[in-house]
């Protein structure tokens, strides 16, 4: 019984990814949960700027968070909120 599986979801993604300038990118992701009619959102900045990098991350999506994965993700990215990333590299 290797393809029968306990909890079957039907996923549609798609992610776009657009360089504005040498250092900046925007980038998002769009999934569509077929089963439960839910829509997921994710958007992105990166600046890289010398050793530092810097990402602010957009998200709304449902509370009742049911994208599969293969971690313990639990409450994370559920609702609507921002994050900022920043990052040294040396």
């Amino acid at each position: 019984k290797a393809w029968n599986f306990r909890d079957p979801v039907s996923f549609t993604g798609v992610s776009l990814s657009y360089p504005v300038g040498f250092s900046d990118n925007l980038s998002a992701i769009v999934y569509s949960d077929w089963k439960n009619g839910n829509l997921y959102n994710f958007i992105s900045w990166q600046r890289t700027w010398d050793n530092f990098s810097f990402y602010l991350m957009a998200y709304s999506n449902p509370e009742d968070y049911i994208v599969p994965s293969q971690e313990n993700t639990a409450g994370l990215f559920m609702g609507q909120g921002i994050q900022l990333m920043i990052s040294f590299n040396y």
